[in-house]
């Protein structure tokens, strides 16, 4: 039976834990704004920062997070920077609280947030190009097939046709 390498238990497996240090800047950002969010979210309910045994749990909630995403970093790694960031966090969270953020809020996205995220799954529609309204002749060409992105027509010159410029080709009957 084949191994599935797809699978993050096999990658968990085959590629030992980072330190917080060496993840991307994109993951710490997402792991940074779950960190705030739980402690908003904790600050709202409770009404106070948490406290040592409190961030331990909210520390394994984030990390729940972490487990389920393709991001390989040690649980105490994770505390340990939760920890350091709680000061920050204590002032984000008085901002925020002034601005009037309440509970409702952090449990239902915003409707534009909603739009932005359905306007990003829509696939975008194909413009038609549409034939300018010039004509199909011109004294150097006989059929313009269209225009090159500087503007230049191109196409079937008088010459090509064997026709002198502007001849009826009717006209001629061999």
């Amino acid at each position: 039976m084949k191994r599935n390498h797809h699978s993050l238990a096999y990658k968990r497996q085959t590629m030992p834990n980072k330190t917080y240090k060496d993840l991307k800047q994109k993951q710490k950002a997402w792991i940074a704004d779950n960190m705030y969010m739980e402690t908003l979210r904790f600050y709202l309910e409770n009404s106070r920062m948490p406290d040592e045994a409190e961030c331990d749990t909210i520390c394994r909630t984030i990390y729940h997070k972490i487990e389920s995403r393709p991001i390989w970093v040690p649980y105490d790694a994770v505390l340990e920077q939760f920890i350091k960031k709680q000061a920050d966090y204590m002032s984000r969270v008085q901002v925020a609280v002034e601005e009037g953020i309440t509970a409702e809020a952090l449990q239902k996205p915003h409707k534009s947030e909603k739009t932005e995220k359905s306007a990003k799954k829509r696939p975008k529609k194909k413009r038609k190009t549409q034939m300018p309204e010039e004509p199909f002749q011109d004294d150097r060409f006989f059929f313009i097939a269209g225009y090159t992105s500087g503007g230049a027509p191109y196409g079937v010159t008088w010459e090509e046709m064997g026709l002198e410029p502007w001849e009826d080709i009717f006209d001629q009957k061999s």
